[in-house]
């Protein structure tokens, strides 16, 4: 309805209330609609009325403001001065503070003025710097490097001049283009060097000019410009370095067919002609460079070069030259002083044209005799090492001879008396007819080897403790290095018989004992001989020399190098002897007779007529002659060891064998190595040698088997048998101790078969030819060099035997000689059950722990 609306339009807009009538009218939703449009028409009216009176008055209301904001500012600013009067009426000092406002502006403009002045200053400066950078440049495209240096160092010193901090823009750009002009410089510089200093490597020529441009540019003025850059050095290096690959090198070049020497043609060094290898043609032309280097180069640069590249030239000359040109004898002496002249000649020149830093050169010729005696020391150890790397060679039979003073001391009464309590029943053959014996006991007294050929004089009898005495050197006993063996016995258990027991109670002569003995050496000792004697009488005529001779100083020096020879062949051989086939005991054989013939020479020396009292009193060879025997006796125990740690291992090593479960195959290759070394080293050793070396080895075997069966806690009749059966295998072994086979060849070497043929004996050493007679017919001697061999043998018997026959042998025959009671016990406990009858036995063994003393 309208009327509502109406009613509505004038509460709000004029404030009437509307009327009772109006006030009744019902609410309707279809009455609202109408209402609200009439609202809305009085919206649009009023809004239009309101822009009408908005465009009309716009003028006079902008003006209106403007005005009331001026006012407002005027009302402001009069506040301000109104408050400040007051301030200054309450304040009289603040005229004062007016006063300090105008000085400051006053100073103000007085520093504006300054900077004014400054950039003024400033400006000039970088047109000042300009210019001259505008003349380096100048400079440069002429090729003045000293003055272009020389002004753009100015340049370089105004750029830090300029009173402006680094950040100044300007300023850069002139540093960068300093340094631009610098870089320019540099690189003239280089071209100005490569024109001054020309190296052909491939024609061979080096030239130093003086100057090029026409005299513009000079040699002094580049190394100037070069001192500036601080590269003085790096250039004398490319220069030295220039020279050394078109001249110096070339010239000093050993590997080639033509040398060609040296010739100065003006400023330039030139490799023509042809001449001689000679050091001395060498040194010759090398001064002729050095020269030329002096006469061409300022003071201030030669001293730079020769404290960049002196020790490296004088260092390579003489390694190269010098001391591949010293001989190392003394039949070429006179080379040698050729030599030296020519480098004092060469250090003269060096002095002359003002080089230093060749005092290696210097020394090398003030110590002349070092240096021979250096090259004689390294040739000499140059071919013991040559020799020995090429192998052992063929080898050649040698005959080695000992003298020994045996002296003659007589046994106590008491050791007379207990040597015969034991060792009556052993007799020689001529006291076997006078009392006849046993069977067992004359093959004992065979089968220890002695009287074979009959009565024995004191010669043989002497001969004989001399192989013991020997066996005693090679084993090595006392030698802490050596390595632990034992001892043969032939020298210790060798007893006595009746027929020589009164001889004892006569007082006996010392008796000088000689042993000759073959035994095959390598190639090695012949040459190694041949270098020592020829060194030595080097140094016998070298002590005769005057002192004004050069190397007469060398004579003690020169007596020693036989002495480190000897050490290098004692330090490296065993290396190159282990590399052959029994090379341990050619070792042996050849240090054994080097040292016999040293010994010799030794001897001889003393005695000969040409040979000086100062040589002779020089010459010590007896320590050489001991080191080497114990080196000998050294090589000799390994080579033992070696075979003994072999067999053992076959044996089962650390374990019992008989617990073994293939020990006929194990003895069965110990047996077949045995005999394999054996045929080894019959062609190597001297019979004496081989006898002790193999009776050593066979020695370890019965050894290892004599433990192996007495660690058993019991031993069954099965297991004995086998035990004694394996013994039996061993006992193959005395076969190689018959008579028929020691009187065979040794050391024939390692080419010749071990057959008959001319061999030596143990004593005498005279050949021997008897044919070998049947097994059946001949004695083994492995007893006299198998200690623990009889034992063996006994133990197997006892293995074999019953209770009544163990006694038999304790009480009877020469079981107790063998075993102590304890271990005779010990085998009947472990082998039989301890009833009445082996108690009874055990009881009469322990009471008659000896029984045949």
């Amino acid at each position: 309805m309208a009327q509502l609306g109406e009613t509505i339009l004038a509460f709000a807009r004029d404030g009437h209330f509307p009327s009772d009538a109006d006030s009744a009218i019902v609410m309707l939703p279809e009455n609202i609609g109408p209402a609200i449009e009439v609202l809305k028409n009085a919206k649009k009216s009023l809004e239009a009325e309101i822009h009408t009176i908005n465009e009309e008055t716009r003028d006079d209301i902008g003006s209106w403001l403007r005005n009331a904001k001026s006012l407002q500012e005027d009302i402001l600013r009069s506040k301000a001065m109104a408050n400040e009067i007051t301030r200054e009426a309450e304040d009289p000092g603040s005229a004062g503070r007016a006063v300090e406002e105008a000085e400051t502006k006053a100073t103000f403009l007085t520093l504006e003025v300054q900077y004014a002045q400054q950039l003024h200053a400033v400006l000039r400066a970088i047109k000042h710097v300009h210019g001259l950078l505008n003349e380096v440049q100048q400079l440069v495209q002429k090729r003045h490097i000293a003055d272009a240096l020389r002004v753009l160092d100015d340049a370089v010193q105004a750029i830090q001049q300029i009173p402006v901090n680094w950040l100044c823009r300007p300023k850069r750009v002139l540093e960068v283009r300093a340094q631009e002009l610098r870089t320019e410089i540099h690189a003239v510089l280089e071209r100005v060097w490569a024109d001054l200093v020309v190296a052909d490597v491939g024609s061979n020529k080096f030239c130093i000019q003086k100057s090029v441009d026409d005299g513009q540019i000079t040699f002094q003025d580049t190394v100037l410009a070069l001192k500036q850059y601080k590269e003085v050095d790096e250039y004398m290096e490319q220069l030295w370095h220039n020279l050394d690959n078109a001249i110096i090198s070339p010239r000093m070049e050993l590997d080639q067919w033509t040398f060609s020497s040296v010739e100065v043609q003006g400023d330039t060094l030139v490799l023509s002609g042809e001449t001689d290898n000679t050091v001395c043609s060498l040194l010759s032309d090398l001064g002729k460079v050095f020269a030329f280097l002096g006469q061409n180069l300022p003071p201030d640069v030669l001293d730079t070069l020769c404290a960049k590249v002196m020790d490296d030239f004088t260092t390579k000359l003489i390694s190269t030259w010098l001391n591949d040109a010293v001989p190392p004898s003394i039949h070429e002496i006179d080379q040698l002083d050729e030599v030296v002249h020519h480098t004092k000649i060469f250090c003269e020149v060096l002095q002359t044209n003002n080089f230093s830093g060749f005092d290696a050169l210097v020394k090398w010729v003030s110590n002349t005799a070092v240096v021979w005696l250096d090259k004689c020391r390294e040739s000499t150890l140059d071919m013991v090492r040559t020799k020995l790397a090429t192998g052992l060679g063929v080898s050649k039979q040698v005959e080695l001879v000992k003298t020994e003073v045996i002296p003659a001391d007589p046994e106590p009464e008491e050791e007379q008396k207990e040597d015969a309590g034991w060792d009556s029943a052993w007799v020689d053959d001529e006291s076997a007819e006078k009392e006849p014996k046993a069977d067992d006991e004359d093959d004992g007294a065979d089968a220890w080897g002695w009287n074979d050929d009959g009565a024995e004089d004191t010669q043989e009898k002497e001969d004989k403790k001399d192989d013991a005495d020997d066996a005693a050197d090679a084993w090595g006993w006392g030698d802490e290095d050596a390595a632990e063996a034992p001892a043969p016995a032939l020298a210790e258990n060798k007893p006595k018989t009746k027929a020589s027991a009164p001889e004892k109670k006569t007082a006996k002569k010392p008796v000088e004992v000689v042993t000759r003995e073959k035994c095959a050496i390598s190639s090695m000792p012949e040459p190694v001989l041949k270098l020592v004697y020829s060194i030595l009488e080097d140094a016998a005529a070298v002590a005769e020399f005057d002192d004004e001779n050069l190397i007469a100083p060398a004579a003690a020096g020169l007596f020693k190098i036989p002495t480190l020879a000897l050490e290098l062949f004692r330090a490296i051989s065993p290396y190159y002897y282990s590399l052959a086939d029994g090379g341990n005991m050619f070792l042996y054989n050849d240090a054994m007779y080097v040292a016999q013939q040293l010994s010799d020479f030794s001897s001889a020396w003393k005695d000969r007529s040409d040979v000086g009292v100062v040589a002779k009193a020089m010459l010590k060879l007896d320590d050489e002659v001991d080191s080497l025997k114990t080196f000998a006796t050294r090589a000799f125990n390994n080579e033992l060891a070696t075979q003994q740690t072999i067999v053992g291992d076959l044996l089962g090593g650390a374990y019992n064998l008989i617990q073994h479960g293939d020990s006929e195959a194990s003895i069965e290759a110990t047996v077949a190595r045995v005999q394999t070394v054996a045929d080894e080293w019959q062609a190597i050793l001297s019979q004496s040698a081989w006898c002790r070396a193999l009776g050593s080895l066979v020695e370890s075997i019965a050894r290892k088997i004599i433990g192996d069966i007495m660690g058993l806690a019991s031993i069954g009749q099965e297991e004995a048998y086998q035990m004694a059966s394996m013994i039996m295998q061993i006992g193959e072994l005395d076969k190689l101790f018959l008579p028929s086979r020691l009187a065979g060849s040794f050391g024939l070497g390692t080419g010749a078969g071990s057959g008959a043929g001319s061999g030596s004996g143990s004593g005498s050493g005279s050949s021997s030819s008897a044919p070998p007679k049947p097994d059946g017919e001949e004695i083994s001697r492995i007893a006299g060099f198998v200690p623990s061999w009889l034992r063996m043998q006994f133990l197997s018997e006892v293995l074999q035997s019953n209770l009544n026959e163990i006694k038999y042998l304790w009480f009877e025959s020469d079981l107790s000689m063998y075993f102590s009671a304890e271990e005779v016990v010990d085998l009947i406990g472990a082998s039989f059950e301890m009833n009445a009858r082996a108690k009874e036995v055990v009881r009469e063994i322990e009471q008659q722990p000896r029984p045949r003393a």
